[in-house]
């Protein structure tokens, strides 16, 4: 969920890297941007309940998701959209709250980050339940986005 990004070479805003932004974990907005990478949407990405539910249905749903707001952009003429990273961190938090709820912190288990060796022990994963989630990404388009991204026009 974190190898294959921290591998790649995508550079955010100031040239900032996954490697670098996810040194002391991953971490997401509704595991589907990370602050810093405006435009940038990831699917299945660490903080998405993906490990835990049907990769492919959540990769639609996200797909969906993600087709409604650029639509919504396009409306609204605007062109970027950046999670904050408050909303980052509140995401983080509430992740780390739904995995506290279950056995995983007893365990030494990759959901937390511990099959690589000096990797931040932290949930890579939302454990809140399929519902709660997708309720996060309705509350989101309902909010027109404002709440926990950045919004702008670029030329």
């Amino acid at each position: 969920m974190v190898g294959s990004l921290k591998a790649m070479d995508v550079r955010g805003r100031g040239g900032v890297t996954f490697k670098e932004h996810w040194e002391g974990g991953a971490r997401t907005h509704m595991g589907l941007m990370s602050a810093g990478f405006p435009n940038l949407f990831i699917i299945n990405a660490a903080g998405s309940p993906a490990p835990l539910f049907q990769p492919i249905i959540l990769g639609q749903e996200q797909v969906e998701w993600v087709g409604r707001l650029i639509k919504w952009l396009d409306t609204n003429d605007l062109n970027c959209i950046e999670a904050t990273a408050d909303a980052e961190d509140r995401w983080g938090g509430l992740c780390e709250e739904a995995v506290a709820e279950t056995l995983f912190p007893l365990t030494e288990s990759w959901y937390l980050g511990q099959n690589v060796p000096g990797k931040a022990r932290t949930g890579l994963a939302y454990f809140g339940g399929m519902v709660n989630y997708r309720q996060y990404l309705t509350e989101a388009e309902l909010d027109n986005y404002s709440s926990d991204f950045v919004l702008s026009k670029l030329p």
